[in-house]
């Protein structure tokens, strides 16, 4: 009787203990995954982090990732070179040196071509860069309209357009940056809803820039552009002037956030020098005497170069040819 008594409560624990191992664990696992999947609700309302925009990405047309981030410094003027080769022998090995350089030596805020196949050298070796310091450096296109496209499926992070495509099939899913050249291009372009990223001639009058940038919404990306290797730098003291450029009385807060320049890149010797010089001059601030990093006249071709009191002067042999 004692021994039926024993079994019988041996029984009524095991189903006990069964009993709570398939009711208490798939609850305790329904739990867990209640906790992640509120984690995760919890995680998509905090504010998004900045990414570029790939090619399942919505049409925006914002400058919302790594363009936006590579080309607006928090201190300074952002430096952005052109590569337009002399030569249509360029190969893909040239380019994806020259991009590695660029961005490794020059320290450059971005690279623009109007080649496709260009643009798709650079992005397949900028993508090599991911995850590293210096990380990479966005590829932009700023060639023809009816290329934009094929521009974007190579890799391009970003396209610049003229005002009038503003609205073409061409430029879906990718940031874009608006070529203007007066406030009223800009009213017009404000009133259709794009207000994200503009580039201007940096040539253009002073009153005529101040005039942009005061219709500028205060959140827009600014790039100026400029021709590579003037006279005495005018490029560099005229960088210069642009980084301080204000919007005038009315009180504006947009400025001009980066600028490019044009041609800097064209398949010689002096595309790195150069752009290191004139990325550096820029950014100088106090008198000094600007160097080479590790290079030397008779390696780079450049005649000689020199930052005194924040303004450079430099001679190239590219110019002289």
């Amino acid at each position: 009787m004692l021994r039926h008594l024993i079994f019988t409560v041996i029984s009524l624990l095991i189903s006990s203990n069964h009993a709570f191992i398939k009711v208490h664990h798939p609850r305790s696992w329904q739990r867990s995954l209640v906790d992640t999947r509120t984690s995760r609700n919890i995680s998509s309302a905090a504010p998004p982090v900045p990414q570029m925009l790939s090619s399942s990405s919505p049409f925006t047309g914002e400058a919302t990732g790594i363009t936006n981030i590579s080309l607006r410094k928090r201190r300074g003027i952002s430096v952005s070179v052109e590569y337009k080769p002399f030569s249509s022998d360029t190969t893909s090995t040239d380019c994806e040196l020259l991009s590695q350089e660029l961005r490794k030596i020059s320290k450059t805020s971005s690279i623009f071509a109007a080649d496709v196949q260009i643009i798709s050298d650079l992005a397949k070796e900028q993508k090599t860069a991911k995850g590293n310091f210096p990380g990479p450096c966005p590829v932009i296109f700023n060639g023809r309209i009816e290329d934009a496209n094929g521009a974007i499926e190579r890799g391009a992070d970003a396209v610049v357009v003229d005002a009038c495509d503003i609205d073409s099939p061409q430029i879906k899913k990718v940031d874009i940056i608006c070529r203007v050249s007066s406030a009223d291009q800009v009213r017009t372009l404000l009133a259709t809803g794009f207000k994200h990223a503009f580039l201007l001639p940096g040539t253009l009058e002073d009153d005529e820039l101040a005039a942009i940038l005061e219709v500028l919404p205060e959140e827009a990306l600014v790039l100026a552009s400029l021709t590579c290797m003037q006279d005495d730098s005018a490029e560099v003291s005229r960088g210069k002037e642009l980084s301080r450029m204000t919007a005038g009385p009315s009180g504006a807060t947009a400025k001009i956030s980066g600028l490019l320049i044009e041609g800097a890149c064209v398949g010689d010797a002096e595309d790195v020098p150069y752009t290191s010089f004139v990325v550096e001059s820029i950014g100088k601030k106090s008198s000094s005497v600007f160097r080479m990093s590790g290079l030397t006249g008779a390696a780079n071709g450049h005649f000689g170069s020199e930052l005194s009191g924040g303004n450079a002067s430099a001679k190239w042999r590219r110019m002289k040819q």
